[in-house]
């Protein structure tokens, strides 16, 4: 045993627990701000136009939507109309059935693996 360290203290007491390199608390700065109500809105809103276009995009109907998620139609046309907000594992299923990402359903965009194979195959060719 190391003669640093006394009986009964754990070696996890020295520096990285308490000096500088020892992890900081959390402090309001760092906590995540709610969302407004006008913001949780225009979450719901791109949440549910991205659930439409996804489906469309698919040719899937609402029922088959709901069926493949295990979830009701109406609940689907809510999510869609932006009604109803859906919870991550929830925007999870719908892009397991629509074969888009997570993050798409927020709004983020999605690479078009074809269209740039396309393009970088059209410029090496000139």
């Amino acid at each position: 045993m190391d003669s640093r360290i006394s009986a009964g203290q754990s070696p996890a007491r020295g520096p990285l627990k308490n000096g500088p390199l020892a992890p900081k608390p959390l402090g309001r700065s760092r906590r995540p701000k709610a969302l407004s109500a006008r913001e949780q809105e225009l979450l719901r809103q791109v949440l549910g136009a991205r659930c439409r276009r996804g489906r469309e995009e698919l040719g899937l109907s609402q029922r088959a939507l709901a069926e493949a998620m295990g979830r009701s139609e109406s609940w689907v046309r809510e999510i869609e109309h932006g009604k109803q907000y859906a919870p991550a594992y929830l925007i999870q299923a719908m892009a397991d059935a629509t074969g888009r990402s997570h993050g798409w359903f927020y709004g983020q965009r999605e690479l078009d693996l074809e269209a740039l194979a396309r393009e970088l195959i059209q410029r090496a060719a000139e």
